[in-house]
């Protein structure tokens, strides 16, 4: 009778991978039933009960193959991973990212922050991609205090958080109605060099005039005339429609000198319509035109 080595498992494993990816392109072009999704990491469970009964242990090939196979459809398939924390196998940090991401897009937060835990363990040191895909599916995943948390640790790691990190923490702040940490956070931006967009500053506008912040909120507003960041529709509207009636003379004013903009709010529609409106910019007369195009985010 002829005996599997781990080789051979791992060329069936590779080879599933690979039948995987190809499934996955023809149902992009086809779009029928999803049903190969399942087929596959059934499959592999199935392989590596197989390897284990007959004593034969899944090494760092074997486990870089599952993640690179299963990291777009991790659903059902967490148990593949389960046996990787706590062996003695250890996979790169690009890996472990990979296996992380994967895990945050089902929702997995635990077990996602158990491997990133598990790479600290045996001293395997995380990269900038690592810290924000962990960030970021924190984030979107509601657990918006471990997302600081790791945001602390990858700045004394010496690592520079990129812009897209500090945007999602920033967001989802503001979400949480955390808008004095979302405030700090984006003068820390600003410091390391990081240019908001249109959509940050919106949220960050809309929070601070919800909580009649205005003294940052005018704060803000200078900021993205520093940098040339015209204002859109969302901008405007939601500007006068989140702060007091006393107050969008004021607002209009700061338009007018900031941006060369004179803008009348619409009374008919209500903040959340435009918060919700598409990004175009905002209309200014034939004579102003040729000053808003300086304006540019």
């Amino acid at each position: 009778m002829w005996l599997w080595s781990r080789d051979a498992y791992q060329l069936h494993i590779l080879g599933l991978v690979t039948k995987s990816r190809d499934d996955s392109k023809e149902s992009l072009r086809k779009s029928p039933d999803m049903s190969f999704v399942l087929s596959m990491p059934s499959s592999n469970l199935i392989i590596l009960h197989e390897m284990q009964q007959k004593s034969i242990h899944p090494d760092k090939t074997t486990y870089a193959a599952l993640i690179d196979g299963n990291i777009h459809h991790m659903t059902g398939t967490v148990d593949l991973f389960k046996p990787l924390i706590g062996s003695d196998i250890v996979l790169d940090a690009q890996k472990y990212s990979l296996l992380i991401a994967g895990l945050l897009e089902v929702g997995d937060v635990d077990f996602a922050m158990k491997v990133y835990e598990y790479m600290l363990r045996v001293e395997c040191v995380p990269v900038t991609s690592t810290y924000s895909i962990l960030i970021k599916g924190l984030c979107e995943n509601k657990n918006l205090e471990q997302a600081l948390d790791v945001f602390e640790c990858m700045k004394e790691a010496g690592y520079g958080p990129e812009a897209g990190t500090y945007k999602s923490l920033v967001h989802h702040l503001c979400s949480g109605k955390q808008i004095n940490k979302a405030y700090l956070l984006y003068k820390e931006m600003k410091k390391q060099g990081h240019r908001p967009d249109i959509l940050t500053y919106n949220v960050l506008l809309d929070s601070l005039s919800s909580d009649n912040m205005l003294s940052e909120l005018f704060k803000i507003l200078d900021d993205m005339r520093v940098i040339g960041c015209s204002p859109n529709d969302t901008t405007l509207e939601l500007l006068f429609h989140g702060l007091n009636i006393r107050d969008t003379k004021r607002v209009n004013k700061y338009i007018k000198e900031l941006f060369g903009i004179v803008y009348t709010p619409i009374a008919s529609e209500s903040k959340k319509q435009h918060k919700d409106s598409s990004q175009k910019p905002v209309s200014s007369p034939k004579d102003l035109k040729g000053r808003k195009q300086q304006w540019k985010c």
